[in-house]
């Protein structure tokens, strides 16, 4: 009986060097793999926002140049007729360059000059189909 007592010991000794190393060599590759894809996917959220941030300030940068022109246009057309009011001919060279402007930049669906007093004096409206 003392012999199976010895064998159980020694098995059981056996099973502890061999078990405890593999738990914890599993135990370090869950954990290095474990932060390994967390890194991962921090580089892919990282790589998204940054995208997301470009084409942001892109689409702002386009808007911007567009309200520039437009301004330096309807300043440039008054200075050119040489008229502070909005004359019916001041009127429908300015609409000619808003219908020009609309029809190349599909992205806005309206554009309209208010005066100095709030009144709009022009509407351009893109219909869609």
């Amino acid at each position: 009986m003392e012999n199976l007592s010895i064998r159980y010991r020694i098995l059981a000794a056996l099973l502890l060097v061999g078990i405890i190393p593999l738990v914890l060599l599993g135990y370090f590759n869950y954990q290095s793999s474990s932060n390994m894809i967390l890194n991962n996917e921090l580089d892919k959220v990282n790589l998204f926002n940054d995208q997301l941030q470009d084409r942001f300030e892109s689409y702002f940068n386009k808007i911007e140049r567009d309200l520039l022109f437009l301004e330096n246009n309807i300043e440039n057309e008054a200075i050119r007729l040489n008229q502070d009011q909005l004359s019916p001919l001041l009127k429908s060279s300015l609409e000619q360059t808003l219908v020009n402007f609309a029809l190349i930049n599909p992205e806005y669906d309206q554009i309209r000059l208010i005066n100095k007093v709030g009144y709009e004096e022009i509407s351009i409206l893109r219909r869609f189909k």
